[in-house]
């Protein structure tokens, strides 16, 4: 349940089909972060609220990631100051066995070939990438851990607005989720094929029972751009 002061807020708006979104984003941030909850979603790792990532603002991200601590630590001691985005792209494109010529880097990627080489150099200065005659490689002893990104943009009501910034976050979210309150349901079964077709999932957040219900399940599926995808872990390992 609520505390009294949120179910004296709820009674004041009129319920769900009155409350602000700032509102309601601030309860749904209270039940994610309730440890041991049971729930559509999982327990995260680690959960951000307003995150700046490479795409627009995220409401939310979560993060599961197996031994997340230990491999924060490890992203901040060899990351922490230096340029996300080029560094993340860089890190993208480079192998472990399968040395990657800086031309190569600097032609497929979407910053300009100065910024590239001074990424390469600051990798290289940092010990995640080392030089051969054949190129560069990402060293044996550094990767990005396997881990699972999620989305969640909190609207009343303007489901298309949802939907908008839940297909840029595509780019980097392994699963995307619009959250509404739990008397849109209605709103949601009218629309839903749209959800489906893209699929972005739906949650309808009770925020007076504090409980969540999945309307429409988002099926995991690999982020669009695994640069993006690493920019995302690198921004939460140092704390954005």
């Amino acid at each position: 349940m609520v505390s009294k002061t949120s179910e004296e807020e709820l009674r004041s708006n009129g319920g769900d089909s009155s409350i602000t979104e700032l509102f309601l984003s601030d309860l749904f941030e209270s039940y994610l972060s309730r440890a041991g909850r049971k729930s559509n979603v999982p327990n995260f790792d680690a959960v951000v609220r307003e995150f700046p990532a490479p795409v627009g603002v995220a409401d939310f991200v979560g993060l599961v990631c197996r031994d997340w601590d230990k491999e924060r630590i490890m992203i901040r001691e060899k990351l922490l100051g230096l340029p996300r985005g080029p560094v993340a792209e860089v890190i993208s494109k480079l192998k472990d066995r399968s040395p990657r010529r800086q031309d190569y880097i600097a032609s497929s990627s979407n910053y300009a070939r100065g910024v590239v080489i001074s990424a390469i150099s600051s990798l290289l200065s940092a010990g995640v990438i080392r030089k051969t005659e054949s190129g560069s490689l990402v060293k044996n002893d550094f990767s990005l851990p396997n881990a699972e990104i999620y989305f969640f943009e909190v609207k009343l009501q303007n489901w298309k607005r949802a939907i908008y910034q839940a297909l840029q976050a595509k780019s980097y979210a392994t699963k995307s989720y619009c959250v509404f309150p739990i008397g849109k349901k209605s709103l949601i079964d009218c629309n839903k094929e749209v959800f489906y077709r893209n699929n972005i999932g739906v949650l309808l957040f009770d925020p007076e029972r504090m409980a969540l219900t999945e309307a429409i399940r988002a099926r995991k599926q690999k982020p669009r751009s695994y640069s993006l995808a690493a920019d995302v872990l690198i921004r939460l390992a140092a704390g954005t």
